[in-house]
């Protein structure tokens, strides 16, 4: 499964070759000027991704304030210019629970919601578990290569962010790479560059390697992003009548490609059980589990599968525990 949404990120985002980590000054929701009648005549929609919004623990509310918002925008904004997607519409409902991601119509969507849901939670650490620098921290990155073809990740620091490093390197032999607490290289003296920077190399393939580079690029979100629906939209002209539909013609199914996507069904895949830890949510393996074992009966009771049913019956197993929503919400997004 994680090669699949790996080759389909990557086909989405065009291979990313320049990776500077400046941010586009432009706001999702408007799209490039057309002086065509045409264009301007035609209402387009395309795929409309809904995502539930998981706050940390320290926010103490479920509800995003608009400065939390805005920066959830941002980032948005950054990681939808990266996939070429400049003129995509983001929306924050009344409840401020979700964010609604409308894309242009006709637009590649394979891998799109990952790269958007993604945290990207980029942290350096110590043996101790001291967190000595994180994606903030960092001005720039890109994809190398060494002798013999292997592929590396260069990181730039800001200025400040090159003398923690440097203060970092002297307190502690290595310094561990995470993403969303997947280590990803381990860094030491001999990793380290001029004038604040440092090389990251691990047994990741060129692919992985540009995802890890996109992904730092991309930002950090400050909170968790869980995709809750799809639908996709249309594309009129109301200068055109509307024209009965035609009545469909059966077609005699044809799915040569299922196998591969289905086969989770049958025998469930390798997966690090390490993705359930998530500092912020303040959950654990053993959290993580007990929960998933309180929460898999009332799942199975469940007759309604709408959003709003299961976070309904999501949000009284929070109150009854009286754990916060991200302690809950976390494991199950993971699982």
């Amino acid at each position: 499964m994680k090669k699949r949404v790996l080759s389909g990120l990557l086909a989405a985002m065009m291979l990313l070759t320049t990776t500077a980590f400046a941010a586009e000054d432009g706001s999702a929701g408007t799209a490039a000027d057309d002086t065509s009648a045409t264009a301007a005549e035609q209402t387009q929609s395309g795929t409309v991704l809904t995502f539930s919004v998981t706050l940390p623990d320290e926010f103490n509310t479920d509800r995003m304030e608009d400065a939390i918002a805005e920066q959830v925008r941002t980032v948005l904004v950054q990681r939808l210019s990266q996939l070429n997607l400049e003129g995509a519409q983001i929306d924050f409902p009344e409840d401020r629970q979700t964010v609604v991601v409308t894309l242009p119509a006709d637009a590649e969507t394979d891998g799109v919601a990952e790269f958007l849901a993604w945290q990207n939670a980029l942290e350096f650490t110590d043996a101790d578990g001291k967190v000595w620098l994180t994606g903030a921290d960092v001005s720039e990155s890109s994809v190398g290569f060494a002798e013999g073809g292997t592929p590396y990740i260069q990181i730039s620091f800001t200025e400040e962010g090159g003398q923690t490093f440097a203060e970092a390197l002297e307190a502690s032999d290595a310094l561990d790479v995470t993403m969303d607490g997947e280590q990803i290289a381990q860094v030491t003296a001999e990793d380290a560059g001029e004038s604040g920077s440092c090389t990251l190399t691990g047994s990741f393939t060129e692919d992985e390697a540009r995802l890890f580079v996109a992904r730092i690029v991309a930002g950090e979100l400050p909170v968790a992003l869980t995709l809750t629906g799809t639908s996709t939209g249309e594309t009129t002209d109301p200068a055109e009548p509307e024209q009965p539909a035609e009545p469909e013609v059966p077609a005699e199914p044809s799915f040569p490609d299922i196998a591969g996507h289905v086969d989770f069904f049958e025998e469930l895949p390798e997966y690090d059980p390490q993705m359930y830890v998530h500092k912020k949510m303040k959950t654990t393996q053993e959290t993580s589990l007990k929960v998933l074992q309180d929460v898999l009966p009332l799942l199975e009771a469940q007759d309604d599968f709408s959003n709003d049913a299961l976070y309904e019956t999501l949000s009284a197993y929070v109150s009854e525990t009286g754990v916060k929503t991200g302690f809950v919400m976390w494991p199950i997004r993971t699982a």
